[in-house]
């Protein structure tokens, strides 16, 4: 654990937008909710996403800077009017209500929250998802990560992303923020730690430090352990390792759960 001197950490109880959370209800029509791209995006955030769609390697900084934009508009903007579905979650045993919701209006999904039984928009277990290759599955996901401060006092907003490059449902690449490689406790602006299962065998390959797009790989210490500057997990048993599990399990739930529900 870093010293509380070191960091500041702030624990929020947000509510889904300014307008509050997904809306309540049941979806009149199911194609409402299809998530085949269309034609032509019909919205700023939809054509955001376009110019970097299907995931690509050599775009993939371009594509992680869209896809944290967008969830970061969809984040904020007021409660939505578009239809939506909930159903019962087996994710999580206090949030057992997962809600979707179409926060850019373009007629697909692409904001979720796991909710207390009550129906409450007070949660800090919600995000968003995409479906970058068009094939009617979730292959990207963004789980909300917290509030820091950096060494300017500034508070910086992070996340958790993961992303399915193949399209087999396998969730191979995980991507973190809140990186600290200056070792003062403070996250360091514009650097992510990416972490590849690149033969899709569910095993860490390799991993590499982005940096505003500059990409430095990430030699692994002699055990195998890569020391990302991950600020939450500064003990060596919280580090991921080269030839471990890709931690991308609960990304793979969420996109499951997700498109079980869209697909009732």
């Amino acid at each position: 654990m870093l010293a509380a001197t070191r960091m500041v950490w702030l624990s929020l109880v947000l509510v889904l937008g300014t307008g509050g959370a997904v809306m309540s209800g049941e979806l009149p029509d199911a194609q409402a909710l299809a998530r085949a791209a269309p034609n032509k995006p019909t919205t700023p955030e939809a054509r955001r996403l376009a110019k970097v769609s299907p995931y690509a390697d050599a775009r993939r900084w371009e594509t992680f800077l869209a896809v944290r934009e967008v969830f970061r508009r969809n984040w904020l903007k007021p409660k939505s009017t578009a239809p939506f579905r909930q159903g019962q979650s087996s994710t999580f045993t206090q949030y057992p209500l997962l809600q979707v919701e179409d926060r850019d209006s373009d007629g697909k999904a692409d904001f979720f929250a796991y909710l207390p039984p009550d129906g409450s928009d007070q949660t800090q277990e919600f995000g968003a998802f995409f479906d970058l290759d068009g094939n009617g599955q979730t292959d990207c996901v963004v789980v909300y990560g917290g509030l820091l401060f950096d060494a300017r006092m500034e508070a910086i907003l992070w996340h958790h992303y993961a992303l399915d490059t193949d399209g087999d449902g396998k969730f191979d690449v995980r991507v973190f923020e809140a990186i600290d490689l200056g070792h003062d406790g403070l996250p360091d602006d514009g650097v992510t730690a990416w972490v590849y299962d690149t033969d899709h065998d569910g095993l860490i390959d390799k991993a590499e430090h982005i940096a505003k797009g500059n990409i430095t790989a990430i030699t692994p210490q002699a055990d195998g352990r890569l020391d990302l500057g991950y600020i939450l997990h500064t003990e060596p048993a919280e580090q991921p390792r080269i030839g471990g599990p890709v931690p991308t399990d609960f990304f793979e739930m969420v996109a499951r759960e997700v498109d079980a529900l869209l697909a009732r």
